[in-house]
């Protein structure tokens, strides 16, 4: 009689070991991080430069140099990437027309961008967990740092999907200030349109190795709530560095349930829930 039993118990431990399996590796991501710095000549920075603006000037009159000792040793390190890439031999990648919908450049910005000749590709890729933060508190500051040197007035923050003046990139790194990192300068909430409404999705998670979310289809006269919402949630979720099975929000005088249904690959599927109230 206990046979049945026990073979039952030992396959049900088996499937919820799968299930959890799964589970942990859909929600493995590596964690990438990409700036374009637009620069109106065809010549990069030197390295020395940079590393002296970032490590041993305070160029924003922060209290001190914007890196120590650990952004430092970023320099060299080799999921850090700087590449040159020309106008002449790429020209698409300096059409803002091929943006994405919600890029949306200021005339500032295109101005910018028509007299850019080359950008300055910064990348940090990581495959395996970051224990910290100090990547991001580098990355921005050496985004600056291209553009001041380089004479450059625009900066695309790629994994955000987000187009910024040079004095944009500023304000942000003055309100942050040296060795801190706020999640809403580096985490947004986008619009993607469907033809039963569209769905709000994240950009910028990835950032610190968490998967982007995605809703599923919502009303168009949602648009607002489901992407307060998504934001919220990824905020939530960049503080916590894991991603949960659910969280609550309150937003507009209601609570909301967030579902999270990761996948193998891709975003995180993210339904809606309203929670009635006892």
């Amino acid at each position: 009689m206990l046979a049945p039993i026990v073979i039952a118990l030992l396959a049900l431990g088996v499937l919820s070991a799968v299930l959890l399996l799964r589970k942990r590796v859909a929600t493995v991501q590596p964690a990438i991080t990409e700036y374009w710095v637009y620069l109106p000549g065809d010549s990069m920075p030197t390295q020395d430069a940079l590393f002296d603006r970032v490590i041993k000037e305070d160029t924003l009159s922060l209290g001190r140099p914007p890196a120590g000792r650990e952004e430092g040793l970023l320099f060299s390190d080799v999921r850090l990437h700087l590449g040159l890439v020309l106008r002449a031999k790429n020209p698409h990648v300096f059409r803002p027309d091929l943006f994405e919908a919600h890029v949306e450049p200021t005339a500032e910005i295109l101005e910018g961008l028509s007299h850019a000749k080359s950008l300055v590709k910064i990348r940090y890729a990581s495959e395996q967990t970051l224990p910290d933060e100090r990547h991001l508190r580098l990355l921005p500051f050496l985004a600056e740092a291209v553009a001041a040197i380089g004479q450059g007035s625009v900066v695309f923050d790629v994994t955000a999907e987000r187009l910024m003046t040079l004095d944009e990139l500023r304000g942000d790194l003055v309100k942050a200030g040296v060795g801190n990192v706020l999640p809403e300068q580096h985490v947004r909430a986008i619009w993607a349109p469907s033809p039963s409404g569209g769905r709000a999705c994240t950009r910028g998670l990835v950032k610190m190795g968490l998967p982007e979310l995605r809703t599923r289809d919502v009303a168009t006269d949602e648009k607002v709530l489901a992407l307060y919402l998504v934001e919220s949630a990824a905020t939530e979720i960049w503080r916590r560095r894991t991603l949960p099975d659910e969280l609550e929000i309150e937003a507009y005088g209601d609570l909301f349930r967030l579902q999270f249904f990761p996948a193998r690959r891709g975003p995180v599927e993210t339904a809606i829930l309203r929670v009635q109230r006892s």
